[in-house]
Formats: structure tokens, C-alpha cells, sequence
């Protein structure tokens, strides 16, 4: 009814104590062994992965961090040019631009 890979088929079934959990006094406690190691494994490779997705989203935090500051930068240039110029301190009031003899005033 079973066919098996043509390699396996010139085997014949092994008795129960020659397989290797069978070895041991507790073959339960090896298989939990090597369950708990697979588990530990998986979980260690789950954590990796969060940390690089982690450390990816701290980098461009960064880097719009970076990008912000040089804007501020940029504005505060700027603001410190229209601050230094001469004609920043002057306020002029309304002038109504239809009427030539209508001045500026302080």
C-alpha cells in the first residue's frame, strides 16, 4: 500500500531501543528539549526582526529630524536677514495708491 523513496525501501524497520530518543531514560524530556530550543530559535529570529524594523523607522525619524532642522535653520536666515536690513524698522501706514498726493507716513 506504502511506497517509500527507493533508497528507504532496501531498509528494513529498526527495533524500538535503537532510535535515539529511545536511548535515554526520558525520551520525553529530550523531545521537550528540542521543542523549548526550536521555540527559543523562532523567537530570537521574530525579536531580530522587530529590532532592524525598529532601528529603520529610528533612521528616518532621523533623517526628517535632519530635514526639519535645516528648515528652521533656513528660516531663521532668513529672518535674521530681514531683521538687519535698513528698511525692516520702518512701518508705513495705508496708502490709498489711486491718490498721488496721499504719502507714506510712519
Amino acid at each position: 500500500l506504502l511506497s517509500f523513496h527507493p533508497t528507504l525501501q532496501m531498509q528494513a524497520p529498526k527495533a524500538y531501543h535503537q532510535y535515539a530518543l529511545c536511548r535515554r531514560k526520558d525520551p520525553f524530556l529530550v523531545a521537550t528539549l528540542v521543542v523549548l530550543a526550536v521555540c527559543k530559535l523562532r523567537l530570537l529570529l521574530s525579536s531580530g526582526q522587530v529590532v532592524r524594523k525598529v532601528q529603520e523607522a529610528y533612521e528616518e525619524l532621523l533623517e526628517q529630524r535632519a530635514e526639519l532642522q535645516r528648515k528652521v535653520h533656513f528660516l531663521l536666515q532668513s529672518q535674521r536677514q530681514s531683521i538687519a536690513s535698513p528698511l525692516a524698522n520702518q512701518v508705513y501706514g495705508p496708502i490709498d495708491p489711486e491718490n498721488p498726493h496721499c504719502r507714506r507716513y510712519r
